[in-house]
């Protein structure tokens, strides 16, 4: 007799494995021995919802659970002019050949291609971008790209308080400042280089349409 209630529990249970996510489309919880039919099943409503509900926004850009990836960070260079404890060695690293490396063109035809998918924030990166001699060039042709909203830059700031005036004039809109201590000596102990912190060069300058998104520095032991 109490087979039944038992049998209607575990349907109920098996019937609740099929959630939905953020964007409502239904989530199969796959169970250990399942076959692989009802995986495929799963997989297949979820799709179909998604093209049914979808918002109008890139299918090459939205993920399986409907999130809308509209953020793209692109490298300018793995060179630096630092050499940071926590990040690379004092002698520094092996480098990629020149020619596998993007180019110029290369990367604007990256971006050109995304922010016609739905990107409308790009962030250039590094190594540190800022060594790269035609950074400000590739920030003025990103800024002609229709629908792009937002160009920011991770930068040491080495050499920001030099290069920051032509940046906001070719359209640099965010910095993000890599900001290890305010301390001289201990600055000149993380990165290995002689100066003094980079915020005391730059904090000056960082006016106009350029804003400074936020200073990101490391935890080290015995130092903070």
């Amino acid at each position: 007799m109490a087979a039944r209630p038992v049998s209607r529990m575990l349907q109920r249970v098996l019937r609740s494995s099929v959630r939905s996510c953020s964007s409502g489309a239904p989530v199969t919880q796959h169970h250990h021995g399942e076959p692989s039919r009802t995986a495929a099943e799963g997989l297949s409503r979820r799709r179909q919802f998604l093209r049914e509900h979808g918002a109008p926004f890139s299918a090459f850009l939205t993920d399986s659970f409907g999130r809308q990836h509209s953020y793209l960070r692109i490298s300018l260079t793995e060179k630096c002019n630092l050499r940071c404890q926590y990040c690379m060695p004092e002698e520094g690293v092996p480098l990629t050949p020149k020619a596998d490396l993007l180019t110029t063109e290369e990367i604007l035809t990256l971006a050109r291609l995304f922010v016609k998918e739905g990107v409308d924030k790009i962030r250039l990166t590094g190594g540190e971008p800022l060594i790269r001699p035609d950074v400000v060039d590739i920030v003025a042709q990103l800024h002609q790209l229709e629908g792009l909203r937002t160009i920011g830059i991770t930068t040491n700031g080495i050499n920001l308080a030099r290069l920051l005036p032509q940046l906001q004039k070719a359209g640099l809109s965010a910095i993000n400042i890599s900001l290890d201590t305010l301390v001289p000596a201990k600055f000149e102990f993380i990165v290995r280089r002689k100066g003094e912190p980079v915020w005391f060069a730059v904090e000056g300058k960082l006016c106009g349409d350029a804003r400074s998104e936020r200073g990101r520095a490391p935890g080290l032991r015995g130092l903070d």
